[in-house]
């Protein structure tokens, strides 16, 4: 007759073999207890399987994982020697990438730094230039209207602070200066059936027949209506001669004050 490893109840353990079993603390079974001799021994079977089902599947995943360093065909020791190796090189290229980022960091600021320096330098030779270059315009827009008020027998003292608001200079894409006639809203003007800029000439023309102006073109003998002669004027006290150069060396104000006293004729 084979001996139970335990029984539930203790009623059912036979009155004979009773003595042999025990209810260990913590436990709900009585179980046989058998003295431990070469390497024997009564033990819960269950937790033993499954602590060698755990066991087995770690040695599984283990062989596993192993695989694909076999194929390197290195110890682990080589293996591991080679690991540390490469966490060194790493540190060392991130430390030399912080290097690397310090010194761009440097080289920018040193570019910002000259770039400021640079524009410090060339703001004054900038300011001169621009001057320069405003003085050139002016000096464009005085000639071609100088030249073009004489040409129609006009008074470029008494005409040019007239005309000039009409005027303007300005430097086109390529850097050249291009003096033109403007409207009141600086839209440069055209003129005839093509549509060509206006030129000063025509500027000239067309304020010419200005009554307000006529007066401003007396140097040629002319002042609108007709011709008449400008160097000899009677007055209330005789007669005083005046020439062209002295009739159109007066201001605008003066000129027609002198007009309408009778010291100009015309």
């Amino acid at each position: 007759m084979a001996l139970r490893p335990f029984y539930t109840a203790e009623t059912d353990i036979p009155e004979a073999l009773k003595s042999f079993y025990e209810k260990p603390e913590g436990s709900e079974q009585f179980v046989l207890q058998v003295e431990a001799d070469g390497g024997f021994a009564l033990e819960d079977v269950a937790g033993l399987k499954s602590t060698l089902g755990k066991l087995k599947d770690r040695a599984t995943k283990a062989e596993g994982s192993l695989k694909g360093f076999s194929a390197l065909e290195k110890e682990p020791t080589e293996l591991l020697a080679l690991l540390e190796e490469l966490t060194t090189l790493q540190t060392s290229q991130g430390d030399e990438s912080e290097a690397i980022a310090g010194l761009k960091t440097q080289m920018e600021n040193l570019k910002t730094s000259a770039r400021t320096e640079m524009e410090k330098s060339i703001a004054p030779i900038q300011a001169l230039s621009d001057s320069r270059l405003e003085q050139l315009k002016g000096l464009l827009i005085d000639a071609r209207l100088s030249e073009a008020i004489i040409a129609e027998g006009g008074s470029p003292k008494l005409l040019m602070p007239v005309l000039k608001n009409e005027v303007r200079a300005r430097t086109d894409d390529n850097g050249n200066v291009i003096v033109e006639i403007v409207d009141s809203e600086g839209t440069p003007r055209i003129t005839g059936a093509d549509l060509n800029p206006m030129s000063f000439a025509d500027l000239v023309q067309e304020r010419k027949l200005d009554t307000e102006l006529s007066v401003a073109f007396s140097a040629n003998g002319h002042s609108g209506g007709g011709t008449k002669s400008d160097t000899t004027i009677t007055t209330t006290t005789g007669t005083r001669t005046l020439s062209a150069t002295e009739a159109d060396a007066l201001p605008l104000s003066e000129y027609r004050k002198a007009k309408e006293n009778g010291l100009i004729p015309g």
